[in-house]
C-alpha cells in the first residue's frame, strides 16, 4: 500500500541521515578572528577578566576589564605585559662583519633592563655594544592574549599537552572540528588557525581526551561569564 511505501521511504531517509558523516569545512579563518572577546587572568588579582578587542591591523585595539578588582587596561596607553624579546644588531666595531646580533628573551617586559647590550662578533669574537629594542614575544602555542600578553583563562592540561581558547565561539569551532568525520578545507590554509593546531589535537585517537578538555574550559567560561553578568547587574 501507499502508506507502507511511505513508511519504508521514511525509514530509509532516517537511516541515510544517520549514516551521513559529520563534516567540517575549514574556511581559512585565522586565530585572531576570535579576538573580539578574550578571557584572561587579571594581572592584578588573577581572577577572570574579559578583553574586548579588534585585531584588524589598521584599527588594532584591546581593552581589559576585571569584574573582581575593576582593573582596566587599554592598548592605547598600557604596554605589553607578557613575554618579551630584546633584540638588535649592528656591524662589528672591530672587523666590520655584518651582523653582530643580540636576542634576549624575558618572561615579561622589564623597563629596568638596559637597551644597550653587548654582542659578540661571530668572526673576530670581539665585543660590540648593540642598541636593542623591546618587542612582544607571542608564539602561536603560548596560550596568551595578543593584546597584552596575559595568560588565557580558558586553558587546561590534556593528556598530550595544553588546550586553550579565547572565548565560547572559539570552543564551539574547536568542537565542530574535533567531532567531524570528514574534515574539508576551503580558503587559504596558510593562515587557518586549524592548520596550525598541534598534530595530537587533530588526531582522531585523541578525540575523547580533547572533547573532555573542551568541556572543562567551556565550564570555566560559563562560570566566568555568569560572574561578569552578576557584576554588571549590580552596577
Amino acid at each position: 500500500s501507499f502508506s507502507r511505501l511511505g513508511s519504508l521511504a521514511a525509514e530509509e531517509y532516517v537511516i541515510c541521515e544517520k549514516m551521513e558523516p559529520k563534516r567540517h569545512f575549514d574556511n581559512g579563518s585565522w586565530l585572531l578572528s576570535f579576538a573580539d572577546e578574550i578571557w584572561v587572568h587579571c594581572p592584578k588579582c588573577y581572577s577572570p577578566g574579559r578583553i574586548n578587542g579588534n585585531a584588524y591591523y589598521k584599527v588594532w585595539h584591546g581593552k581589559l576589564f576585571c569584574p573582581n578588582c575593576s582593573l582596566v587596561l587599554d592598548t592605547k596607553k598600557d604596554c605589553w605585559k607578557g613575554p618579551a624579546l630584546l633584540t638588535g644588531r649592528r656591524p662589528c666595531g672591530n672587523c666590520g662583519h655584518q651582523w653582530v646580533e643580540v636576542k634576549l628573551k624575558y618572561p615579561k617586559y622589564d623597563q629596568s633592563v638596559a637597551v644597550d647590550q653587548d654582542g659578540i662578533c661571530s668572526v673576530c669574537r670581539k665585543v660590540s655594544t648593540v642598541l636593542c629594542k623591546w618587542k612582544a614575544d607571542s608564539p602561536s602555542d603560548s596560550g596568551i592574549d595578543p593584546f597584552f600578553g596575559l595568560p588565557l583563562y580558558l586553558k587546561t592540561d590534556c593528556k598530550h599537552g595544553v588546550i586553550w581558547a579565547f572565548n565560547l565561539k572559539h570552543i564551539k569551532n574547536y568542537r565542530d572540528f574535533i567531532n567531524a568525520d570528514l574534515r574539508e578545507r576551503q580558503g587559504t590554509p596558510k593562515w587557518s588557525w586549524i592548520t596550525r593546531l598541534p598534530k595530537w589535537i587533530k588526531s582522531s585517537k585523541n578525540r575523547v581526551h580533547v572533547l573532555k578538555a573542551l568541556d572543562k574550559i567551556e565550564g570555566s567560561h560559563n562560570k566566568a561569564n555568569s560572574a561578569d553578568a552578576k557584576n554588571r547587574a549590580a552596577d
